[in-house]
């Protein structure tokens, strides 16, 4: 499930790219508002040009910039973050290795001798909390720096931009914590499945992002995910764009422009923002930002 851990840790050996192109953004506009909606990758190889003037101008010229989470990289959200896993994510009472079948341990625990990770500090985990830990620590142990990325570079660039936020972090840890025990085992197998190409993929989805290859991102970060797994996929995709479009909707009710930037597998396919925004009757037109 290679798309899930787009949210995990990337950064590569790359050297820098010129600017030829730029990732895509939307803009969603009625007679008095005006949206751009920006796709993030949440964490990015080292040494790729993204950042453009032409981006930088939106952010400047924008009344909010919104984030998925209002400041998810404070002190304050991260530690937030990491008491809800803890409370959402630990079930001591019914480890992993008595959760899982005698074929999924067997497979998992080949899996934690090739990473090194003893069961032990695994085992207490609920499967969803297991298959992102194991996913972050085989992209740090790539070389993958989880520090590196699209929201994190715009809110220290941007800092003085009045921001807002899509969501909170209670959303964003209960959304995997309420999946039911079937889908959190599916869920954790096919990360193991994913484990040796997850860094690859991931490298593969920053560059076309930064190309603005939509088609490329919407089959690496949704299609599997779409076909197998329908009930994760409508937790994680559908439902929240869902919500967001909701938001976004009252906010055009005013007047002014907003920048608002979330993960890139949020706005490609036929389950995107913009879409949804399309269908409630607003113009939705791709723009370029890259620099003339």
């Amino acid at each position: 499930m290679k798309d899930i851990f787009i949210t995990a840790a990337l950064c590569s050996l790359l050297t820098a790219t010129p600017a030829l192109a730029a990732p895509p953004a939307w803009e969603i506009t009625d007679a008095d508002s005006r949206v751009v909606l920006f796709p993030t990758i949440h964490v990015l190889p080292d040494g790729l040009d993204w950042e453009t003037q032409a981006l930088k101008a939106e952010i400047q010229q924008a009344d909010e910039v919104w984030f998925e989470i209002e400041d998810a990289t404070s002190p304050q959200a991260v530690a937030e973050i990491q008491a809800l896993m803890g409370e959402k994510g630990l079930s001591p009472d019914m480890p992993l290795s008595k959760r899982l079948s005698e074929d999924q341990l067997a497979t998992l625990t080949a899996t934690l001798d090739s990473l090194g990770v003893p069961l032990a500090q695994i085992d207490p985990m609920r499967p969803w909390l297991a298959a992102v830990m194991l996913s972050m620590t085989s992209l740090v142990q790539a070389g993958f720096n989880p520090e590196n990325g699209v929201e994190k570079e715009l809110e220290d660039d941007y800092a003085d931009r009045p921001r807002r936020g899509l969501e909170s972090p209670a959303f964003q840890v209960g959304m995997l914590a309420s999946l039911e025990g079937d889908d959190q085992v599916g869920f954790l197998m096919s990360s193991l499945d994913d484990l040796d190409s997850i860094g690859e993929t991931l490298l593969q989805v920053a560059h076309a992002w930064s190309k603005g290859d939509v088609e490329m991102i919407e089959t690496e970060l949704l299609a599997e995910m779409r076909a197998d797994y329908p009930d994760i996929f409508a937790a994680m995709f559908t439902n929240r764009n869902a919500n967001w479009a909701e938001i976004i909707d009252a906010e055009m009710q005013g007047s002014g422009r907003d920048f608002i930037a979330v993960g890139a597998g949020h706005l490609v396919g036929p389950e995107s923002v913009q879409s949804m925004l399309q269908a409630r009757g607003y113009t939705v037109r791709r723009i370029s930002l890259v620099d003339e």
